[in-house]
């Protein structure tokens, strides 16, 4: 395993210089930070980040679980008849819920995309505030959880684990 810093790493009389290293990488590249000139930064290579790989994994199986739990112990069970009338119709109403309920399960999906896609890119900078962003939304939406469900939800675990992960992966 290469170690090598950003921070000691220069470009000195057409070759590169290195000095006592203490950034972790796999693979080392070079890519030219504002565009042409001697200016470069370090960019962090990993095959594949296996925190980001399993929150990914973990996000895709909540959005299922959610989908087909929430519609057939819940969704299923309501009736247009003991809801409002949303624009004129209780039947509108409960097509609105499905609705909303259906695009939490498709949230969760893109961010397991997401992850997944960010699993098997290089690690730079950008790339690590994205992940952490990723990570204090699932965070947030587990406290959430759990504050509303008074801890009888499971969800709320499922999501700490995700934004755990995430956090992890993004270190």
């Amino acid at each position: 395993m290469n170690r090598v810093s950003a921070t000691q790493l220069r470009f000195e009389g057409g070759r590169w210089v290195r000095g006592v290293a203490d950034l972790q990488t796999t693979t080392v590249r070079y890519m030219p930070s504002g565009g042409f000139g001697r200016s470069w930064e370090l960019v962090r290579e990993k095959t594949m980040n296996a925190y980001l790989l399993a929150a990914a994994g973990l996000s895709a199986a909540g959005g299922v679980l959610h989908s087909v739990l929430g519609e057939r112990l819940i969704l299923s069970k309501l009736t247009a008849a003991g809801l409002p009338q949303v624009l004129g119709s209780s039947a509108f109403a409960l097509r609105v819920l499905r609705l909303f309920w259906h695009l939490v399960s498709v949230a969760w999906w893109g961010f397991a995309g997401l992850l997944a896609l960010l699993a098997v890119m290089p690690v730079s900078d950008e790339h690590q505030r994205l992940i952490w962003a990723i990570a204090l939304t699932f965070l947030a939406s587990a406290v959430l959880s759990l504050g509303v469900s008074r801890g009888k939800h499971f969800s709320w675990g499922v999501l700490l684990i995700v934004a755990v992960l995430a956090w992890l992966g993004g270190r």
